[in-house]
């Protein structure tokens, strides 16, 4: 039912073609679809940038179209390529800021507010009950777009125009998708259109269930571990994408009605930055959660806050000691003490409560190596997933392998995330994402898995020794 309903909403079934302008250019008819082609394959994008508004939202949503692939038939082969989509993507955010607009089919009519009082409230937005089709919604207001300066809603614009972008044409079962857009909900402001999520939050969800007698024993370490390994594969599928989440704590950990992981909310810490007045700005997420290098730059050789998979690293491991303790890190201490403390190395001590099991002393290792001080030292979240694969359900391995291998760093979009960590190199295979994408639940499934990831990790090494 939900399927059919998004499929609805998204337009998955429309084939790819070019919505022509009644308006003509002045310069004769421009041909949208060679002026695309030279932006994507020839880096020729005069053409598409000397086209009139309309012409451009033509444009825009042509290119809206063709990254709709698998889902949209008969997109061309030339555009399936990971550089294409690549292409695609940048082209996409270029022309939703050079022209100020969204592309169509991100702009969700019909979408209703069924209540007055928001359910939930964040670092930048307040979250409302909605519906549109009949289908339960979360809308998602930016709370200071429409109070702030003309400057302030620009920049709150483009941001939102980057993570509407990034986010909606992502598909992964740890991450939970963006509907779209709605300009026409609340007054002088957007607003993001998300699945409703009744369980809400892992940071709301654990004690209920604790609540009804359940997670216990353990019943919560399995639990938990399983949470963490979903957590890791859909950051570690966002890193396969280029986006780096920014703001990864158990808040932002949803839980869909199967009782799985589904991440939300990444890349809001730039939108929170550029709609919040100078005095209250800030990048990297939520301070507790924020990586050393964000909380001083200067003292790592950086010059950005903004956050890189090696902080999102971070947050996983602090997320980690959270689940376990049920309470926020470094409970009962005030923010600025926490950064002192962070900046000094310190970390939350092991997890221990009379009320919880003891984290496991694997599971603390992998912690430990997520937030180490040296961010160059943290490991490829794509290595951490395969570390949880194992400590969940171990499986014999002919031969000790290192734990240290070379991680494969993917590059970032251009424009969509903040800088790169060092030394990027090229995309991955296809095996590599398909292998990403795989949630195991069963003990049979997970040590497959592990398997595979071992292989596909010798095939990665080997590949790289003879570059």
């Amino acid at each position: 039912m939900f399927g059919s309903k998004l499929k609805a909403l998204t337009g998955a079934s429309r084939k790819p073609s070019i919505p022509r302008s009644s308006t003509p250019v002045d310069k004769g008819l421009i041909d949208i679809e060679k002026a695309v082609e030279r932006a994507v394959f020839e880096q020729e994008e005069a053409p598409v940038f000397s086209l009139s508004h309309a012409d451009a939202q033509a444009a825009l949503d042509y290119v809206w179209m063709l990254m709709g692939f698998p889902a949209v038939p008969n997109v061309p082969e030339k555009f399936q390529t990971h550089d294409a989509k690549s292409a695609l993507r940048a082209l996409a955010l270029k022309l939703a800021l050079r022209y100020d607009m969204f592309p169509a089919a991100t702009v969700i009519k019909g979408v209703l507010c069924t209540e007055t009082e928001g359910r939930g409230v964040g670092g930048f937005a307040d979250v409302f009950f909605g519906s549109v089709n009949y289908m339960h919604v979360a809308l998602k207001r930016l709370r200071q777009y429409g109070n702030a300066s003309e400057k302030q809603r620009l920049e709150t614009r483009k941001s939102f125009y980057r993570e509407s972008i990034l986010w909606k044409h992502l598909s992964h079962p740890n991450v939970l998708p963006f509907l779209g857009v709605a300009d026409d909900v609340f007054k002088n402001t957007i607003c993001m259109v998300l699945p409703w999520m009744h369980h809400g939050s892992i940071r709301n969800y654990i004690p209920e269930l604790k609540q009804q007698g359940k997670l216990l024993g353990p019943d919560f370490v399995e639990a938990i571990d399983k949470w963490l390994h979903q957590t890791a594969m859909g950051l570690a599928y966002l890193h396969q994408e280029g986006i780096a989440h920014g703001d990864l704590h158990a808040g932002n950990i949803l839980i869909d009605t199967d009782g799985n992981v589904r991440l939300t909310d990444f890349g809001m810490a730039l939108i929170a930055e550029a709609s919040a007045s100078n005095s209250s700005s800030h990048g990297g997420g939520a301070i507790r959660w924020r990586a050393p290098e964000l909380i001083d730059p200067d003292e790592f050789g950086l010059d950005s806050t903004r956050p890189t998979f090696a902080s999102d690293v971070y947050s996983f491991g602090i997320t980690c000691v959270e689940l376990y303790t049920g309470d926020i890190p470094f409970a009962g201490t005030g923010d600025v003490v926490v950064m002192r403390r962070v900046l000094r190395g310190m970390r939350p001590a092991r997890p221990s409560l009379p009320s919880s099991p003891e984290m496991t002393d694997r599971i603390w290792q992998i912690t430990n190596r997520c937030w180490d001080q040296d961010f160059a030292k943290r490991p490829h979240i794509g290595e951490v997933c395969g570390w949880l694969a194992e400590a969940i359900s171990p499986v014999e391995v002919a031969e000790e392998r290192p734990v240290d291998p070379e991680p494969h760093i993917p590059t970032p979009t251009p424009d969509l995330v903040g800088p790169p960590i060092h030394s990027p190199s090229p995309a991955p295979p296809d095996s590599f994402d398909e292998l990403m994408r795989e949630t195991p639940e069963s003990p049979a499934d997970k040590a497959s898995f592990f398997r595979k990831a071992i292989a596909e990790g010798e095939r990665q090494l080997k590949l790289g020794g003879e570059m």
